[in-house]
């Protein structure tokens, strides 16, 4: 199906916006039956807005995809000895944003052990790298 599933003409919404839990494809056919297009956003509470994708033709979505880095978040994947994963590879996600909080309230522990002294914030959630090539 190239587009989102138009039963209704008069009935659509503009777009239908979800974070907190990925969507699966299959989901997209049902919910074009009430919109036209489709925002996916990842985000976290320690670190703001992410990821998003808008999509208006199902072909072109991945299952459980959130899409790419907005405009001003750095995001990585690393592997556990704390290199970027190979393309194609899962890994822990980290994030860097002005957005992001500066640490836990009175918890020095946490804050260490998910905000690194370079600002990269680890989101706790596991990611799969999708570039090209390794930043």
């Amino acid at each position: 199906m190239d587009l989102l599933l138009r039963t209704n003409p008069t009935s659509f919404l503009d777009n239908i916006h979800t974070g907190g839990s990925l969507v699966a494809k299959t989901y997209l056919e049902v919910l074009g039956i009430l919109t036209k297009k489709f925002t996916v956003y990842y985000l976290g509470s320690e670190a703001g807005f992410l990821t998003s994708k808008t999509v208006s033709n199902i072909s072109e979505y991945v299952d459980y995809s959130s899409g790419f880095p907005l405009q001003w978040v750095e995001m990585k994947v690393i592997e556990t000895n704390g290199n970027i994963v190979e393309r194609g590879q899962d890994g822990d996600i980290y994030a860097r944003t002005p957005a992001m909080q500066k640490g836990y309230l009175h918890e020095f522990e946490k804050t260490t052990k998910f905000l690194n002294e370079s600002g990269w914030f680890k989101i706790d959630d596991v990611g799969h790298n999708t570039l090209t090539e390794n930043l």
